[in-house]
């Protein structure tokens, strides 16, 4: 058994990794594109309003939270749109939208609870915002070269 598994194994010459065998956006962006699926996935849990009775989220009023979560839910898709469909305009605005709520969600909860109790939610909150920074800063780089470069055809 384990012959013939041997012998064909030698047959096809060295396999490929795996990673190789994903679509591009998968090799390239696959922590971005966790974390997009990880905002939709919260979006869509405050949008159904679904939270812990002790989290901070529970000390929101139901409509807001669920606005918030609406709003989470949608930028969560659109960044994986972005990254997945490889539409960085799409990805850079639904980053930026998703910062902004990120801000405002550190900002209230600063503000509900305290910063003692707000701490990690402050680190989580700030750790993805630096991510999202950063893939927009790479966006604003990769369109100002394609902007130079067509800049330079003229």
């Amino acid at each position: 058994m384990f012959d013939t598994y041997r012998k064909r194994r030698r047959n096809r010459g060295p396999r490929s990794p795996w990673l190789f065998r994903l679509p591009k956006a998968f090799q390239i962006n696959s922590s971005l594109l966790f974390l997009a699926l990880f905002i939709f996935l919260a979006g869509l849990a405050a949008l159904l309003g679904l939270s812990e009775p002790n989290a901070i989220t529970s000390k929101m009023s139901l409509p807001y939270y669920r606005a918030w979560g609406a709003l989470l839910t949608f930028a969560g898709v659109a960044l994986t749109w972005g990254i997945i469909a490889r539409d960085i305009l799409l990805e850079k605005f639904a980053a930026r939208i998703t910062t902004i709520q990120l801000l405002v969600y550190a900002a209230w909860a600063i503000a509900a609870v305290g910063p003692a109790r707000a701490g990690v939610t402050m680190m989580f909150n700030a750790i993805v915002i630096f991510f999202l920074e950063q893939r927009i800063c790479f966006i604003n780089a990769i369109l100002q070269a394609k902007h130079a470069e067509m800049l330079l055809r003229e």
